[in-house]
């Protein structure tokens, strides 16, 4: 199974997976981050990752910091898929440069053919965790059971306070409040936060892993990449 590796104990680059998870956490903020990592065609590494609204983002843009990755135990050929999806997002966001954020997987999903966020009534965007199930859902990988994860609203709504007071001392503050207000909206819907740590902590279960399958794991990750 997939277990979680430190970039800097046993790198990426010099294992035969072609894609995978990673996770880090923001010195800045101590927000845990996810994203994805895949190898190029020609074998050049790349971190592919939604930082927020509009902001599809590759390596040169990741956090500074220890990080972890892991790999779901699948077939090369399908994370041959993942990575070249991931090339085809990037392009299709450099076309376009809009890519929404918020709580609305699993209603909204990426286009297999466009490589575009797609949304569906009443929902909108993805989260950088989002993202990542997402992108490998587009290969048929289905790293967790969404319907069997928990709606965690107070805690959820103290991450939204959270986010306010991150983008409320940052530019352009009236843009990104509308994000955040977004975001407490589906909150308030009960849409389901799902969080970095855990997309990592799934790789290690039969998939679709559920969300007693991952808790345990979940801390532990959190416990590796500690807040400063």
């Amino acid at each position: 199974m997939g277990i979680a590796e430190f970039d800097d104990v046993v790198p990426f680059a010099n294992q035969p997976e072609v894609a995978a998870a990673i996770i880090s956490r923001d010195p800045n903020n101590n927000l845990l981050h996810t994203g994805i990592y895949f190898k190029t065609a020609e074998n050049r590494v790349c971190i592919l990752h939604l930082g927020w609204e509009n902001s599809v983002l590759t390596a040169g843009h990741w956090r500074q910091g220890r990080r972890l990755w892991a790999a779901p135990p699948v077939a090369q050929e399908r994370l041959d898929g993942i990575a070249a999806r991931c090339e085809l997002i990037l392009d299709g966001f450099r076309e376009s440069r809009t890519f929404p954020y918020g709580f609305g997987y699993p209603d909204a999903e990426i286009d297999r053919t466009t490589g575009r966020c797609v949304s569906g009534e009443g929902a909108r965007g993805l989260t950088c965790s989002t993202f990542v199930l997402a992108v490998f859902k587009t290969q048929g990988i289905l790293l967790i059971d969404e319907a069997n994860w928990p709606t965690r609203k107070r805690a959820d709504l103290r991450f939204v306070r959270f986010v306010r007071r991150i983008v409320a001392r940052g530019p352009s503050p009236k843009i990104h409040l509308r994000i955040v207000r977004r975001l407490e909206r589906g909150v308030q819907k009960g849409r389901i936060r799902f969080r970095p740590e855990e997309i990592i902590a799934a790789m290690r279960f039969t998939m679709p892993a559920t969300f007693d399958d991952v808790y345990d794991e979940a801390f532990k990750i959190r416990s590796l990449l500690p807040k400063k």
